[in-house]
């Protein structure tokens, strides 16, 4: 297979960047170390490539009724350039991805999915387009016609000021919306969102002028120490916050109320998957923990009670380099999964000691 590449692949390969296969597209791994560059986004800013993700874009009379039954988050009401973070679940209450719905007003919505899930995500939605009823809407797959940079850090602020026109708009985004702009003449939409936890932004653009935005970007970012991020810091980077990662800790066999999202499911009106999780008592609930041994849990190793009984399994783990500490995802047993409860894991037939805690290990 013919892996794809982002508008920025040149540039990518211009600064040594490590490359990997990641949903079919080729991207950066690193380009220094993943250390340096974590701590470059949580102490001032770096620069992340995230082309690869899907824009399926919805219009018509009925964008806003289709969005709103699509997600188990309430996207009618919403006003518009808002944002709205939410699971889009099968009949049975599965996740089939996580994602964005953009919401320019109610004829015209952007759902923002996950690479690996843009073919999938697009077949699903066409079909419940008249599955149930009629929705008057065009669905558009503008994956490949769109670049994406993700700006993230304390600093991004400053640097994107430098450069847009309308500062004071900038400047006065809240956190999940979005507008439009331009820098240097090239149009562009900016989105105060981020896969980081830290302040950042995520700039939208035709791939035409991506190069020469890349050159604009890096010559304001030169005076903050703005570093080249691939993903494995946006991987570390998202696990300190508790950022679910699609395929790990969140696929079409996990709910919302197992995962932590109940937050983003509003039973107060009609959505695919309702009947499925209403009321749901899960068995099974999505924690945080930290190692206690100095060992690195990795995904799919064992997750044990006290006594060695198994009890789930590590979606998500690594270093955090914030913290300094070895850090963990997975799901347990829902009678354990209060912060304080010690746990173990079997790293490689040796059970490490480690502790379940609050969500986000990163405050």
């Amino acid at each position: 297979m013919t892996l794809k590449k982002t508008p920025f692949y040149e540039m990518h390969k211009k600064h040594n960047a490590k490359m990997t296969d990641f949903g079919g597209w080729l991207m950066p791994v690193q380009y220094t170390h993943i250390q340096d560059e974590h701590l470059a986004v949580r102490r001032s800013v770096g620069l992340f490539d995230v082309s690869h993700m899907g824009n399926l874009l919805i219009t018509g009379k009925d964008a806003e009724k289709f969005s709103d039954y699509l997600v188990c988050n309430a996207v009618a009401g919403k006003k518009p350039y808002k944002i709205i973070y939410s699971p889009m679940l099968n009949e049975h209450g599965g996740i089939v991805d996580d994602l964005l719905v953009y919401k320019y007003n109610r004829d015209k919505m952007m759902l923002v999915v996950n690479a690996s899930n843009i073919q999938k995500d697009l077949q699903w939605i066409k079909s419940q387009s008249f599955k149930k009823m009629f929705f008057d809407v065009k669905i558009q797959d503008l994956s490949e016609e769109t670049g994406i940079l993700a700006l993230q850090g304390p600093n991004s602020t400053k640097i994107l000021e430098r450069l847009v026109r309308k500062k004071n708009e900038l400047r006065g985004l809240s956190y999940y919306s979005f507008y439009d702009d331009t820098i240097n003449g090239l149009p562009v939409t900016i989105s105060r969102t981020g896969y980081t936890g830290e302040v950042g932004f995520e700039i939208y653009l035709n791939p035409r002028h991506c190069e020469q935005f890349w050159h604009l970007l890096m010559r304001e970012g030169k005076g903050f120490g703005m570093a080249l991020c691939g993903l494995g810091a946006r991987d570390s980077l998202r696990l300190e916050k508790c950022f679910s990662l699609y395929g790990n800790d969140i696929n079409d066999t996990t709910t919302p109320i197992e995962a932590d999202l109940k937050w983003t499911v509003s039973f107060r009106k009609d959505f695919v998957g309702k009947a499925s999780i209403n009321g749901q008592v899960p068995q099974r609930k999505l924690v945080a923990f930290e190692m206690l041994d100095n060992r690195i849990p990795r995904h799919d190793y064992k997750l044990l009670a006290t006594d060695g009984r198994e009890i789930g399994k590590v979606t998500s783990g690594g270093i955090s380099y914030t913290l300094r500490k070895n850090i963990g995802m997975g799901y347990v047993e829902t009678a354990i999964a209060r912060p304080g409860n010690l746990i173990k894991v079997d790293i490689r037939g040796e059970q490490c000691s480690a502790r379940i805690v609050q969500p986000p290990f990163v405050k």
